[in-house]
């Protein structure tokens, strides 16, 4: 039998074989014929498409809910990185070329000398670490060192430019700036 409507021939024939007891098939007949929209048992080859087409549409699904997974771990990496690029941008705002000057308190009496000649005051800071270490002098001699030589004294940090120190008695307040050199 096929999933299509029976014909009005058809019916009749399976009345007839229905009248005259057709064994077996009459509580199927009985039944079709009672109930014309319930389907007629598929064949096997019917059913193993059926079961391919549900596993295909199960793998689809399961194929999507494993690229919407990757989608959303990546948007999540991705605003992870975003959080630390703006959490690097907030930590480095200090060093910003318009906010270059690197404000040193030093207590009364004491002399801030430069760690290189240990002979004249100390002007300038090394950036990004912000050490303040040299004098003029020494910071121009220290910067025409190779990159690779070119490392923060105190810290042994890169260099990548100097700064001019403004220098503040802790007994009282001042502000200037200064420019990079």
């Amino acid at each position: 039998m096929t999933g299509r409507p029976m014909s009005a021939n058809e019916f009749a024939d399976l009345s007839r074989v229905n009248d005259r007891g057709g064994g077996a098939q009459t509580g199927r007949v009985a039944t079709a014929a009672t109930s014309p929209t319930r389907a007629v048992p598929r064949s096997s080859s019917s059913l193993r498409s059926s079961s391919q087409e549900q596993r295909a549409e199960l793998d689809a699904y399961r194929l999507k809910l494993l690229a919407d997974k990757k989608l959303e771990r990546r948007l999540l990496e991705e605003a992870e990185r975003r959080g630390r690029a703006r959490e690097a941008e907030v930590a480095m705002a200090p060093f910003h070329p318009y906010n270059k000057r690197v404000v040193v308190e030093r207590e009364e009496g004491g002399l801030m000398i430069c760690c290189i000649c240990l002979d004249r005051p100390m002007a300038m800071a090394v950036l990004p670490c912000r050490h303040p270490v040299f004098c003029r002098e020494c910071s121009d001699a220290w910067m025409r060192r190779p990159p690779d030589q070119s490392m923060c004294p105190i810290c042994r940090g890169p260099v990548e430019e100097m700064v001019l120190v403004h220098i503040v008695n802790k007994d009282r307040e001042q502000q200037s700036c200064f420019a990079p050199l």
